[in-house]
């Protein structure tokens, strides 16, 4: 812009010395067509002296002057030629100035109208993006009002199962301790080992969190002879999408990250099969043994404790099951706990 501006100010001052000059042209060729008529009349003048005096002395003289004035008037009629001829260079010089000027504004104009245009496809397109953005912002308004509609549903649909899932859940212990009742009766009669499961369940609170259940697998020697090399088996069904974790110390053939960690409890447990991966992704069984305990002493209780149960809310179409059994040199047929861990 600033460019512009200088070259209009050139082109006003190239204007002004243009009429500057057209001015003195016109001065001169006034006072050069004076100096013919002057010249014409001195002429007829001389043309008269010269039929008056020509046999006088005066007439020598006279035409002596005229002749020194016609060459004063031709001198200052070749020097006003010169000057006009320069004021034409000049004005030739000033005209060729003036032409580039105007190219060089009409560029400068038509580079702005170019900007111009450009700049005003630039507002169209983001005045095109301010609605489009708008719009998109009026939609994920309306999305996040339906969204919160469906959140409230959601929660509302929770807290109704939460409370159904418990009620199945007192519902399934008050059975399942009559069946421990029942099956102590059973038990002090007919196997030498009780056992039974005590755990909890923690509900998720959030409709991605699983399910988790915390366990102690409990065995009692109520016998008055020591069992010998007891073994635990805990089968869960259906066992897809389940992870089942707890104290159980690995071997050197073991993978440590399988589920399991070290412990330092009293009593340790461990894998009790060397394929015991292929029978737990075939079956869902886990078989563990104390690592270092060969019997049970007579009225003796040991515990498999702290096992973790985790599985997805809504993954499974029928209940789970989880039932444990214990074998023993003397019961090689096995005994069941007195309770199963069932979820509805």
């Amino acid at each position: 812009m600033n460019k512009i501006k200088r070259n209009k100010q050139d082109y006003l001052q190239l204007q002004q010395q243009l009429i500057h000059y057209k001015s003195e042209i016109s001065k001169y060729k006034n006072e050069l067509a004076s100096m013919q008529n002057k010249l014409l009349q001195e002429q007829e003048k001389t043309e008269y002296y010269k039929a008056v005096i020509r046999t006088s002395e005066q007439y020598c003289i006279a035409k002596e002057q005229f002749e020194h004035e016609i060459l004063s008037v031709q001198s200052q009629l070749k020097e006003a030629e010169k000057h006009v001829e320069k004021i034409s260079n000049q004005l030739s010089i000033v005209e060729e100035e003036r032409n580039d000027l105007l190219k060089l504004l009409k560029a400068s104009v038509t580079g702005l109208l170019k900007e111009k245009q450009a700049a005003d496809k630039k507002i169209q397109d983001l005045l095109f993006e301010i609605k489009e953005k708008e719009r998109l912002i009026t939609e994920s308004k309306k999305e996040q009002l339906r969204i919160d509609l469906l959140t409230a549903e959601r929660n509302e649909l929770l807290d109704v199962s939460q409370f159904l899932f418990q009620s199945l859940y007192e519902k399934n212990v008050q059975r399942q301790e009559n069946e421990s009742v029942q099956n102590e009766k059973n038990a002090s009669i007919n196997d030498p080992i009780r056992a039974q499961f005590s755990y909890s369940i923690v509900l998720p609170r959030e409709s991605d969190d699983p399910v988790t259940i915390l366990g102690n697998a409990l065995m009692e020697n109520i016998t008055e002879q020591p069992l010998h090399y007891p073994v635990l088996c805990i089968h869960i069904h259906p066992h897809q999408h389940v992870q089942f974790s707890g104290k159980i110390i690995t071997t050197k053939n073991q993978n440590e990250n399988d589920f399991n960690y070290n412990t330092h409890s009293s009593l340790e447990w461990e894998y009790l099969h060397p394929e015991w991966r292929k029978q737990i992704q075939e079956k869902g069984e886990y078989w563990l043994k104390p690592s270092e305990k060969l019997s049970i002493e007579p009225n003796e209780k040991i515990s498999f404790e702290g096992f973790h149960i985790a599985f997805p809310f809504d993954v499974f179409d029928e209940a789970l099951v989880i039932e444990g059994f214990v074998y023993c040199q003397e019961k090689k047929e096995g005994i069941p706990f007195e309770n199963k861990i069932i979820i509805n």
